[in-house]
């Protein structure tokens, strides 16, 4: 009778649960670039030389700070909102298992998610300008 369980589980392949799974999900975005401003001369009556006003500048790009996330694993659904990215979380899910990230910005000028599983990138999605991007995979 042992023998005959022994070689059940041999014949199915089940003899635990599913090996777990480590699935990276990162979302990055970038707003306008905004080139520094310089300061100018100006005159003021008379031809007199008036000093320049405080000067703003910006470097780079720069981060959204209006992402809406939703994140779904078998686990459930979470959504934030009003995120700064680059936003990412790491979760551990049983092999075959589905993952999903979408996120929406209406200030970013390109959006980009991606899900890794064990170190090995399996999806990726890019969106120009405000928008939404969604990234599925299996683990």
């Amino acid at each position: 009778m042992v023998l005959a369980a022994g070689a059940a589980v041999l014949l199915t392949g089940r003899h635990g649960s599913p090996p777990q799974r480590t699935v990276r999900i990162a979302v990055c975005g970038a707003l306008p670039v905004t080139a520094p401003q310089q300061p100018g001369i100006a005159y003021g009556g008379a031809g007199h030389m008036v000093p320049p006003t405080t000067r703003q500048s910006s470097t780079g790009q720069q981060s959204p700070t209006d992402a809406s996330v939703v994140l779904t694993t078998p686990a459930g659904q979470t959504r934030q909102t009003d995120q700064t990215l680059p936003w990412q979380r790491t979760v551990t899910v049983h092999s075959g298992q589905d993952v999903s990230v979408s996120v929406r910005s209406d200030s970013a000028t390109s959006l980009r998610c991606t899900i890794t599983v064990d170190g090995s990138q399996v999806a990726k999605q890019d969106a120009a300008g405000p928008g939404t991007v969604t990234c599925r995979a299996r683990s």
